[in-house]
Parts: C-alpha cells; structure tokens; sequence
C-alpha cells in the first residue's frame, strides 16, 4: 500500500494525520513482509460475557456502522499467506477435503455425528444466518480445553479432525467452524479466522468471521448468538488469515 502526499512534510501544510499515516505505512509493509512467524497465546476465557451487559463502544458514535472490509472498524493491510506455520499446517492437511463428516466417525462421536447429520439436513432449507447459528452452537458444546492441556504446547490450532475428537481452545473453535461451514456451501473466501484482544477480559482470543450480506456476523465460542462485528466493541483484531491471504489490523486515526 501506498500513501502520497504531494507537499513535502516540513513546509508546514501536510497534516500530522498524513504523516502519521505515512509513517505507520512503511512500519507495517515491513511487519508484513518481514520473516516474522506469528504466534499468540490463546488464553481460556474466565469468565462468560454476558451480552446484555457490554460497555457502550467508546471509539464510534451511536448508529455508526463498520464497513464490511473494515473488520472490527480497523484499518487492513493484505499480504500473501506466509510465516503462519499454524494455520499452514491445517490447510496443507485439509486442502482436498470437502466434508469433516468422516472426522465425526473416526472420533467415535455417534450422538454429535447424529446431530451433525441434522444441521446438514436443516440447512438445505434455512437461511444462512440460520446456519451460521446452529453451526456456531452445535460446535460450542465441546468443552473448553487449553493446549497445554491437550497437546502440551503454548500455543497449537488443531485440525476439525483432532477438535473434535479432543476438543480445543478459541481458535480451535474458530477453524472447525469454518470447515463445517464450507461443507454447508460457504465461501472459503467469505470466512476468516481472527486472532484479536478481549479488551474487557484482557486476553488473547480468536473468533470465526463470515461476511454474508453486506455484513460480517461472529461465531465465537464464549456466546450461542451470532451477531454483527459492530456490537464487539471490546474486540481489537490482531491478525486475520483465510485459504487465501492474512490482514494485520490497526485501529484507524481519530
């Protein structure tokens, strides 16, 4: 990404907004082109948000509503998918997949195989939202496990195949999520898994992000609802990766 200004910065005219602009510009073309691997440290919830209960979003005005290609009201920066070793890993493994339904059998999981087959069937005549939602809740009923717990790692995304046989933390959610998705007829390029900050919990966190409509709906694994990115005012994305690319996020200048 480019930014041009045409009067030089120190005749006393080009804004301080510009500069700052030029110069967070140059920082993140080298961030994202870097060798940098990325690694985050998912931690487990403490406690559930209670939904009715959110702060009112400080950085917006009432009313104000986010761009789709502005997730979480950020500013993105695009790049080729590269130094995300986690989440190379998963699409290597499931690059000619189409369905998780075999991933159900070889866990064993007869019950949750028999609903699977019922949200399948069901989502032949609902509305997209409709699916997003039972998606969403079917997938929550897998407990909450840490990596450290399962794998003995810091920091592990696991395939839909390994979720659901052991379950997983946030971004274990977040992938098996997107792939059962696909199986339903989504896009993979209208999804993207999103590493971000709980400002309320103060804790790393990742949610599955679908753009449907002209909007972008959440499937996160601490809640049942669905909802749009504008009412997770407390949600600050980091790094967002589908099949196709990864967007390093910034807050936009005030």
């Amino acid at each position: 990404m480019a930014l041009v200004c045409a009067i030089p910065f120190d005749d006393g005219f080009c804004s301080f907004r510009v500069r700052t602009a030029f110069f967070l510009t140059l920082f993140l073309s080298a961030f994202l082109f870097s060798g940098i691997s990325y690694t985050l440290t998912l931690e487990r919830p403490s406690v559930d948000v209670n939904w009715d209960r959110l702060p009112a979003r400080r950085t917006a005005q009432p009313n104000v509503q986010y761009a789709p290609n502005r997730l979480f009201g950020t500013v993105e920066f695009r790049s080729a998918i590269k130094n995300v070793p986690q989440w190379e890993r998963v699409m290597r493994l499931y690059k000619n997949k189409n369905s998780i339904d075999e991933d159900f059998v070889k866990a064993g999981r007869k019950a949750e195989t028999q609903m699977w087959d019922k949200i399948k069937a069901e989502a032949k005549s609902a509305t997209p939202l409709q699916t997003l939602q039972a998606v969403n809740k079917f997938f929550n009923l897998w407990p909450y496990r840490t990596d450290m717990e399962v794998y003995g790692l810091v920091d592990y995304w696991a395939t839909p195949a390994e979720f659901i046989s052991k379950s997983g933390d946030c971004d274990d959610y977040a992938i098996t999520k997107m792939f059962a998705l696909i199986q339903l007829g989504f896009k993979p390029e209208n999804m993207r898994i999103v590493a971000l900050k709980d400002r309320i919990r103060n804790i790393d966190h990742a949610v599955l992000a679908v753009y449907l409509d002209q909007e972008v709906y959440i499937l996160d694994n601490v809640s049942p609802l669905v909802l749009s990115h504008s009412k997770y005012g407390h949600y600050q994305p980091v790094l967002s990766v589908n099949m196709g690319y990864k967007w390093a996020h910034v807050p936009p200048s005030r």
